[in-house]
């Protein structure tokens, strides 16, 4: 985790406002305070989950990384300098976790229909059986989340992490650059010639 802390918080008014809250926490956690470690973690679990699910492509191993991403945040939160940037802090331990598991994988599994995304840290697959939906909607449900799982999984991994980030879980450019380590300009090209990869990957499995 070198140099993982010294992220800085993000400078916009709206984002630093948005983790003011951490500091306290952090602070606390620092101090040896379990709680407040545990308050963290609940508050931002089920975002580090579905951004390591988004990389890895596997709930069981998405579960690990996340969990395993926290552990290590805990044993060196005592370097985080700044308590409003451990969302990010925690982003990138978690990236680098995804990193070296995908070095040590020889193949990324598809997603299946039944695995998605999590709600506060748990699984929350479609329910086939639910009355709101009508057959027919539902397979078309079905049918699109598994065309773009299929087409991410078809990104580099560089490309990947940033689509999964900004697309899938709304973290802004400049938070995403602290996290991967780059320049937001980087950040942003990585974005257009992903959105350009997938958009042929679309294309092809909808021909296909």
């Amino acid at each position: 985790m070198t140099g993982v802390s010294t992220i800085e918080a993000l400078p916009a008014a709206d984002e630093r406002s948005q983790y003011a809250g951490d500091v306290a926490l952090v602070q606390r956690a620092q101090a040896g305070d379990l709680e407040a470690f545990e308050t963290l973690f609940d508050r931002y679990h089920g975002r580090i989950y579905n951004i390591v699910y988004g990389m890895v492509s596997n709930p069981e191993d998405a579960a690990d990384l996340a969990q395993e991403a926290f552990v290590k945040a805990y044993r060196a939160i005592g370097g985080l300098r700044d308590g409003q940037a451990f969302f990010a802090w925690i982003c990138r331990i978690a990236v680098n976790l995804c990193r070296n598991f995908r070095r040590g994988r020889p193949s990324t599994p598809h997603l299946s229909l039944e695995e998605g995304y999590c709600r506060d840290g748990e699984s929350t697959p479609l329910d086939v059986a639910d009355s709101s939906y009508e057959p027919a909607r539902l397979v078309e449900i079905q049918a699109t989340a598994e065309v773009v799982r299929r087409a991410i999984d078809t990104l580099s991994p560089d490309h990947r992490e940033v689509v999964v980030m900004h697309h899938l879980q709304g973290l802004p450019v400049d938070h995403i650059a602290q996290v991967v380590g780059v320049p937001v300009g980087t950040v942003k090209s990585r974005l257009s010639r992903g959105r350009d990869s997938l958009r042929r990957a679309l294309h092809g499995v909808l021909d296909g």
